[in-house]
């Protein structure tokens, strides 16, 4: 019985992490290709009336700044009067090679925070940037379901085993009475 539930349980990890470490991985890669949409599209519609625009400063779900060629804050929809961006890795890529990536892990919150930044025309750059649940996160919030699942095994186990034990000690049961 032991031995069946230890591998039981064993399986039901590994299978678990896996793939949840294969589903994260995809899912960081379609935040970034989101972010980069993003960028592009805003880059494409012009950032002149961005300030105006309601909607734009109201999401806070993506977030935007626009940063100026000494690397100061034009416009951010989420906080007001940052510091001076030029030191950050997706702005410096971005004023270097066009555009800039990076992730930022937030130990507090147990969130990953995503930038992309694209160099615009005018010489500023345009960075957006979003919140996604760090892999911790993902892990803690499945665990109720995976105790279930192995619970649900482990019952499991012990019914087969015990079924198993029974079919093969029947025909020793017989074999001793005759």
């Amino acid at each position: 019985n032991l031995r069946l539930i230890t591998i039981s349980v064993l399986v039901v990890l590994i299978t678990v992490i896996s793939i949840t470490l294969f589903y994260y991985e995809l899912f960081q890669e379609q935040v970034k290709r989101g972010l980069r949409t993003e960028a592009k599209i805003l880059s494409a519609a012009g950032l002149s009336g961005i300030t105006e625009n309601d909607e734009i400063i109201g999401n806070k779900e993506i977030r935007i700044t626009w940063i100026s060629e000494k690397g100061e804050v034009l416009f951010d929809n989420d906080a007001n009067n940052l510091g001076n961006h030029l030191n950050r890795p997706e702005v410096k890529e971005a004023f270097e090679h066009g555009v800039g990536e990076s992730v930022r892990e937030s130990d507090t919150m147990n969130m990953r925070t995503f930038y992309y930044a694209i160099l615009l025309e005018d010489g500023t750059v345009l960075r957006v940037s979003t919140e996604a649940r760090s892999i911790i996160n993902v892990f803690l919030s499945a665990s109720p379901v995976v105790f279930l699942i192995i619970t649900i095994i482990i019952v499991l186990c012990i019914v087969i085993s015990n079924l198993l034990t029974k079919l093969l000690i029947e025909p020793i049961k017989i074999l001793a009475d005759d």
